[in-house]
């Protein structure tokens, strides 16, 4: 971005905001406080997950390593493989995997990229579903204590 061509102040402080400040992520019109607030923690990388506490210090998280015993407990782990939340993540798969199998887009199914933020080449429509059934799952596991 070339900052010396502004013709303006205001131009100039519109190229600062745009380079400095990130494009909003959307969350597709949901309105679920609680489910949100755990999803943003996850996108930021500030959730209770113990490798998230891990890597920000906290001492009561001496290791990373799932309740589970099976790998650091990551958002991916948490979302696609962490064996206390089989039940919950059968009904997460159930919703999402039809609407990857429409766009053809199941390559993606465990990536956690895909549950936090939807997909470009989906509809709003059905980026909500996908939005709104993570947060479900979230909510339904009781990980974030909500």
């Amino acid at each position: 971005m070339d900052f010396h061509e502004s013709v303006s102040l205001e131009t100039f402080k519109h190229k600062i905001n745009c380079f400095i400040r990130p494009l909003p992520k959307s969350i597709f019109g949901i309105h679920n406080p609680k489910g949100l607030r755990c999803l943003f923690q996850l996108r930021v990388g500030l959730s209770p997950l113990r490798y998230d506490k891990r890597r920000h210090n906290f001492v009561d998280t001496p290791s990373n390593i799932c309740e589970c015993g099976v790998a650091p407990e990551d958002t991916k782990h948490f979302l696609f493989f962490c064996t206390n939340f089989q039940a919950q993540r059968v009904q997460l798969m159930d919703r999402v995997s039809p609407i990857l199998q429409n766009y053809n887009i199941m390559h993606n199914i465990h990536n956690p990229y895909l549950f936090l933020y939807g997909d470009k080449s989906v509809p709003n429509s059905d980026n909500k579903i996908i939005l709104e059934s993570t947060l479900n799952y979230i909510l339904q596991t009781g990980k974030f204590g909500t």
